[in-house]
This record gives structure tokens, C-alpha cells and sequence, in this order.
């Protein structure tokens, strides 16, 4: 992820403006996609204090976890503020089948920052190079529908993003903590009209301790805005850490872009895929 990507992201603050999610209706996602809210409220805790949460329908097999959980991570994204005015420190959001079994992604809480736990067989498992896959993924998809909330909870309080500008002779590096990240999107919230973004993984290398993985990537974008088109390529290195208490979080990520095409958006805008409806007409108000 580079500065460049910041302009995907720019529109995020626009979310806060979805309806809270309500027992008996769908919730529609920012992927468009809506799921059908079973139960929503308040359940006791094992740590005294009640913990809010979410049952909904899901269509996606349970055997399929990674599909779940990014589903779990689009309905964050719309049931955290609840949390936050409830001033909850624990939810829990619950994947529902047809059949009658069920899934449950637990939130906490932690030195003022949520977070999720991985499942407890991925904890005791550790990591190993497929699940990073997955994880990368799981990040890449976040920051590509602007779902910033639930990108949240897997930056770790530490995480920097360093970056250099090889294509525009920009050599000295520049870092970014995590609040001057979120400050940046929400300063860049022009919207812009299209953006793509791949990613191919070069290496993952995995620690003595399978809890921590280093990974090297080559990355490219695609960004249209009012006035320009831009292609990037970038390689980035992703260290990202299975914790103690069960969390995978992005520990440390360095960028650098090697090239930069600009032009004129006018010349390719039309054929250029668009930000989702919802988002665009909220830009346009």
C-alpha cells in the first residue's frame, strides 16, 4: 500500500453515513451486497461486562471461514459505530446457516483500539504461508471497497508505512504513523472515479515461531480521478504478526514505486470502472 493508495480510500468518510443495523431488516454492505439482521443487542460476558451483538443470515457455507470473515469484517464496518456510542469494549458478530450452525467473530477492545481474534484453531496452528495469503487478501480487499473501519482493527498502534517515489526522483523516504495514515484520508476526500489495485506476492518468509511473516510483493494501480489517469508499480514489504492474545495486525509496511504513468483522464474515464453507486451519489451531495 502506497501514498497513491490513499485517493482509493479517500471516500471512506462517507460510510459513517450507512443505517445502523436493526433486527428483522438487511443490512446492505459497502460491497452492495445485504445481509438479513436476525437478532442485534446486548448478551452477557464472561468478563462481567455485556457485549453487543449481531446474528445474521449467512449464504456462505461454514465451511468456507475466510469467505465468513470477510463478511463478518464488511458488517463491522457498519456495527462498530454502534458499538462506540453503546461504549461496549466486546462484540461479537455470529454467521447464521440455514441448517442451524453457526460462526462467531469476536471484537475487543484493546488499549482503546478494536481488534478481532482469529479462530482458535488458527492460534494454535500458527501461521503458515497459505493463511498469509489469505490475510494479505483479506487487507488488499479492505482497502480496496474503503471499508477503513474494519482495516482498523488489523494495524497494529505501532504500524508505520515508509514510502519512496523512485518514478518522480523522490528518493528520501517518508513515514507515516497510523493516525497520520487515517488523517490522510480523511484530508484526501475528494472522490475519486475509479480505482484498481493487484497485487502479486514475490516471497513470505516465516520466523523460527510460524507467528510472524515478512512479505514481498509487487504492486500495481490504477486510479482515475477528475483530471488524471494514473498506472503505478510499486514492490512492498509487509510484516504482519499472529499476537499472544490471538490477532493478526500488519506490524510494518514499506513501499516503493518504481513507475508512474500519468494522463489526461478525459482520454480513458468513460470505459474506466466507477466507485460503487451509494458511494458516488454521496460525493455528488
Amino acid at each position: 500500500m502506497n501514498t497513491q493508495s490513499l485517493w482509493g480510500l479517500a471516500v471512506a468518510i462517507l460510510l459513517a453515513m450507512a443505517s445502523p443495523a436493526v433486527a428483522g431488516q438487511s443490512l446492505k454492505l459497502g460491497s452492495g451486497k445485504s445481509v438479513e439482521i436476525l437478532t442485534v443487542g446486548p448478551m452477557p460476558s464472561s468478563q462481567g461486562r455485556p457485549a453487543l451483538a449481531l446474528k445474521y443470515r449467512s449464504k456462505i457455507p461454514a465451511t468456507d471461514e475466510t469467505a465468513q470473515r470477510k463478511e463478518a469484517d464488511e458488517i463491522w464496518q457498519r456495527f462498530v459505530p454502534e458499538a462506540e456510542r453503546g461504549k461496549y469494549e466486546t462484540a461479537v458478530i455470529t454467521a447464521s446457516q440455514p441448517k442451524g450452525s453457526s460462526h462467531d467473530f469476536t471484537f475487543a477492545k484493546k488499549d482503546g483500539v478494536w481488534r478481532t481474534y482469529e479462530s482458535k484453531g488458527r492460534q494454535k496452528a500458527k501461521l503458515d504461508r497459505d493463511f498469509v495469503v489469505q490475510f494479505v487478501d483479506r487487507l488488499d480487499w479492505l482497502f480496496e471497497h474503503q471499508e477503513t473501519d474494519a482495516l482498523r482493527l488489523y494495524l497494529a498502534s505501532d504500524w508505520t508505512l515508509t514510502s519512496t517515489n523512485a518514478a518522480e526522483g523522490r528518493l528520501e523516504p517518508k513515514t507515516d504513523t497510523v493516525a497520520e495514515f487515517m488523517q490522510s484520508l480523511e484530508a484526501l476526500s475528494a472522490a475519486v472515479n475509479s480505482y484498481r489495485h493487484k497485487r502479486e506476492i514475490v516471497g513470505i518468509v516465516l520466523d523460527a515461531g510460524r507467528t510472524t511473516a515478512r512479505v514481498t510483493s509487487r504492486e500495481f494501480e490504477d486510479i482515475v480521478d477528475a483530471d488524471n489517469h494514473v498506472t503505478t508499480s510499486s514492490h512492498s514489504v509487509d510484516v504482519v504478526e499472529l499476537t499472544g492474545d490471538g490477532f493478526m495486525l500488519l506490524k510494518q509496511s514499506e513501499n516503493a514505486m518504481d513507475k508512474m504513468v500519468k494522463e489526461r483522464a478525459a482520454q480513458l474515464a468513460p470505459t474506466a470502472p466507477r466507485l460503487p453507486r451509494h458511494v458516488a451519489a454521496a460525493a455528488q451531495e
